[in-house]
């Protein structure tokens, strides 16, 4: 990468920083990283693709320059949310200096789960006030279709957009997101429902998308209709689609009692990401 080396960092590396003309290079970096460059990659994408809506800010890209002049880490960034991708240990502690400096401005943080580790040993005041959880991320191998039969699925439509709330209302975090949201969301995202007794009860998303992947998420079942296989039908129309796009997929969960379902699916596991969030910044 033939770039100018700006602001020194420690360990003799240094910070290239601006507001979106790393983001080629960067994307390239991530790419290369496989799984474990798609939270950062895919926010890139999607931050700096068309339907990011009018009047977003572009993401701010901070590339770490080793000795060499070559990218060894990327730190993105887009309002209060940043997302780290360090592949190599002696990076790490560049990346809590560009941490350091940009905390002040962070509400969300996402460090895979060794470079989490690492920050929280090293400097604990930089994470400190914040409550977070794991994600497992799985990329699937094989897909395994169950043997006892599934409800029938099939891809969402505009009219479904109202359905489809209700089955999130009993998720906590897209509980307050009305109908007008989930119109638009779902014209951005495919999503798949599975039905019981002609309703829709259950629903799965592409959620993310990078450098030929993407991710199979926001699953979601209402309480009448669990355990009686929807959640797994709609995410196996949703896998079979991607798969049909020739696209590989990807799956995370932050509940490890799910861990058996997606590994019966055929999921493996190929990393883990930690996710911290303030409830206001410092």
């Amino acid at each position: 990468m033939a770039r100018r080396a700006g602001r020194p960092l420690p360990g003799g590396y240094h910070l290239a920083e601006d507001d979106g003309a790393l983001a080629p290079a960067a994307a390239d970096f991530l790419r290369e990283q496989g799984p474990l460059g798609f939270a950062a990659g895919s926010l890139l994408e999607w931050t700096c693709g068309r339907d990011r809506g009018a009047g977003s800010a572009a993401p701010t890209v901070a590339g770490i320059l080793g000795p060499d002049g070559a990218l060894h880490a990327v730190v993105i960034r887009r309002g209060g949310r940043a997302i780290a991708a360090a592949p190599l240990v002696d990076a790490w502690p560049a990346v809590l200096a560009v941490v350091r400096a940009w905390r002040p401005d962070l509400d969300r943080l996402g460090l895979s789960l060794p470079l989490h580790d690492h920050l929280a040993a090293a400097e604990p005041g930089v994470l400190a006030g914040s409550f977070g959880y794991t994600v497992w991320l799985t990329r699937l191998g094989i897909l395994r279709t169950p043997a006892r039969p599934l409800p029938p699925a099939r891809r969402v439509r505009a009219a479904d957009a109202a359905a489809v709330q209700a089955i999130y209302r009993h998720v906590t975090w897209m509980r307050d997101d009305d109908a007008d949201s989930w119109r638009r969301r779902l014209r951005r995202q495919p999503a798949w429902v599975a039905e019981l007794d002609g309703r829709a009860v259950a629903v799965a998303r592409w959620t993310h998308a990078f450098a030929g992947a993407l991710e199979v998420g926001g699953v979601a079942c209402a309480p009448s209709a669990r355990r009686r296989g929807a959640a797994t039908a709609a995410i196996m129309a949703a896998i079979r689609a991607a798969r049909r796009a020739g696209r590989t997929v990807l799956l995370s969960y932050g509940d490890p009692e799910l861990g058996p379902l997606y590994q019966g699916l055929g999921f493996e596991h190929v990393g883990r990401h930690r996710f911290l969030e303030w409830a206001t910044p410092t």
